[in-house]
């Protein structure tokens, strides 16, 4: 689905971004540029922005988001392969040249942090989501 498509199915509903919930009220695309306005507030974004941009918008249960799995919108599949990437070659890294370690050390206190990032995210859903 582009990033219209997808925009346009997200107006009017509510969605968690940075521990706030956001309702997308409309956009319009003009001079290069996208304008979104929400109830948090504006954004002006490059369409190329526009797929990452709407990544950060996570869908909360009971919101009317039928078009999009709660989280679906969350490219943590696509991260957590990119880090598992990371960590194995860091790992044949080590395997073929042990003054690597350090570097090797590093990737994986990156990894860490995002994994603490994406529990954040979920926590963060959790406690926003009505029971």
């Amino acid at each position: 689905m582009n990033w219209k498509n997808k925009l346009a199915l997200m107006v009017g509903k509510t969605y968690l971004r940075n521990g706030e919930e956001t309702t997308i009220l409309s956009f319009k695309e003009a001079n290069g540029s996208v304008k979104i306005k929400t109830t948090g507030r504006d954004y002006d974004k490059h369409p190329d922005q526009m797929p990452a941009f709407l990544d950060i918008f996570l869908p909360l249960e009971g919101s009317q988001n039928e078009s999009l799995p709660v989280a679906a919108s969350v490219s943590a599949p696509s991260k957590l392969q990119k880090m598992q990437d990371a960590l194995m070659l860091a790992l044949d890294k080590v395997q073929e040249d042990a003054d690597y370690i350090g570097q090797a050390e590093q990737v994986s206190k990156l990894v860490q942090t995002g994994i603490n990032l994406a529990k954040l995210e979920l926590d963060a859903i959790r406690l926003s989501t009505p029971r």
